[in-house]
């Protein structure tokens, strides 16, 4: 019995280790004044080197659902002719109680809603169009944004506060130099391979640019 008991106990605990790791869902708004949205997508990359990539809807919406308490950095791009590497156009600066940030940590709570985001230069416009989402976000470890390196930065229309849980990140400037390495080691995409045995990848850094996928967020 006591075997048995043990075995139990064994099984309940591998239950529980298999539940569905907690997210947080952040939603935004593509300015369509500020760029075509058409084949284009919001990439979120972590400081523990994981990827999610949303597409963006005709009406420039997008949700992003990723795993809180991690920090984040996300990017507008453009699909391209080879699976799993994105086009950077813009970095989307994080609304954060410190003023506007490349990186922030995201902590749990309900959905972090950034409103209009555009163009820094120009005015946020009015959100509009159904609510729905461009589709469903998907991580892809394996995926590569390539930049130029003067990608548009952009802002966001709504403001956030202490309850919202998006914070500054002070290792901000290190987790670009630690991504944007990570993306020139990478391979080439073009045949299916992610190219790092270890699996930890992020997008972002100074790959070379490459065409569209018909289309996309140009300015």
């Amino acid at each position: 019995m006591r075997t048995s008991s043990l075995a139990v106990l064994s099984l309940a605990t591998a239950v529980i280790g298999c539940g569905s790791p907690e997210t947080r869902s952040i939603s935004g708004q593509i300015a369509t004044n500020s760029y075509s949205v058409n084949h284009a997508v919001v990439v979120a990359q972590s400081s523990d080197h994981r990827v999610w990539v949303a597409p963006v809807a005709a009406n420039g919406r997008f949700t992003l659902t990723v795993p809180p308490n991690v920090e984040y950095r996300i990017t507008l791009a453009n699909t391209t002719a080879k699976p799993g590497v994105y086009s950077a156009v813009a970095r989307i600066n994080w609304p954060t109680t410190s003023g506007a940030q490349r990186w922030a940590h995201i902590g749990a709570a309900a959905v972090l809603n950034l409103g209009p985001i555009y163009k820094r230069g120009t005015k946020a416009g009015a959100v509009s169009g159904a609510s729905t989402s461009g589709g469903e976000c998907k991580e892809d470890d394996g995926a590569k944004t390539e930049s130029t390196g003067k990608e548009d930065d952009c802002d966001c229309g709504n403001k956030t506060d202490d309850h919202d849980k998006c914070d500054k990140d002070d290792d901000g400037d290190r987790h670009d130099h630690e991504c944007d390495k990570d993306d020139q080691d990478k391979g080439d995409h073009g045949d299916g391979d992610h190219g790092d045995d270890d699996g930890h990848e992020c997008d972002g850094g100074a790959g070379g640019g490459s065409g569209t996928g018909g289309g996309g967020a140009g300015g």
